[in-house]
């Protein structure tokens, strides 16, 4: 376990905030070749993962530039890394879903997320993404997925992190956060889809996620 409430140096730069589905892997190398390799700690594992998402504070013995991972935003993260700036990347909350849905139709039982997909879904017959995916919409089946931006900002409010990048504005919105947190950070290419690639009855869905609009929408 590599966590601890005990105060340690506190030398981190920056915390990054890696929704799913929101070009995350390829943020964390490019946080690589700024601070190098060794000094970004990618935190995926769910123990740990969780761990800081409630609060408690790392502790590593070498050097750390970035933490940068699937956690949640949580007030501690600030008292134990004054110096820290906190960071998110966000998505349209109908793509993120249909990124989200397809990710785990291409990783079946790879991924820890599909079996309930399998179970609501695919074990009685359904298999088309659009199928899937309006169905969780109008129906809700997923809670985690079609409230996913009211659960993640529960902590703290969106609008209390340091910098809200949206990555239907990749490149544009590097180059903003270097100059607001004086990086050099080189925009990599992402597999993110456009707009154009989900379908029109999908998209239609926007007003039944009114409320993951109200979160996002002043940054997208």
């Amino acid at each position: 376990m590599r966590f601890s409430f005990l105060r340690q140096p506190r030398n981190v730069a920056l915390v990054s905030y890696h929704i799913p589905k929101t070009a995350g892997t390829s943020f964390r190398k490019m946080l690589e070749a700024e601070f190098g390799k060794n000094n970004v700690v990618g935190l995926y594992n769910p123990q740990e993962a969780n761990a800081f998402s409630n609060g408690a504070e790392l502790r590593f013995k070498n050097k750390l530039s970035a933490i940068h991972g699937h956690f949640k935003p949580h007030k501690n993260h600030k008292i134990s890394y004054p110096s820290a700036k906190t960071m998110v990347w966000v998505r349209d909350p109908v793509e993120r879903i249909w990124s989200h849905v397809g990710h785990l139709l291409k990783l079946k039982e790879q991924h820890p997320h599909f079996g309930e997909l399998s179970r609501i879904y695919i074990q009685k017959g359904i298999v088309s993404q659009s199928k899937i995916v309006s169905d969780i919409i109008k129906n809700q089946t997923l809670p985690y997925m079609v409230d996913f931006y009211s659960r993640f900002f529960s902590n703290v409010s969106i609008n209390d992190i340091d910098f809200v990048g949206s990555i239907h504005q990749f490149d544009r919105h590097v180059l903003l956060l270097n100059e607001m947190f004086s990086m050099k950070l080189k925009p990599k290419k992402t597999n993110v889809l456009s707009s154009t690639d989900i379908p029109s009855e999908v998209k239609a869905l926007e007003s039944l996620l009114r409320h993951e609009y109200e979160i996002v929408s002043g940054y997208l």
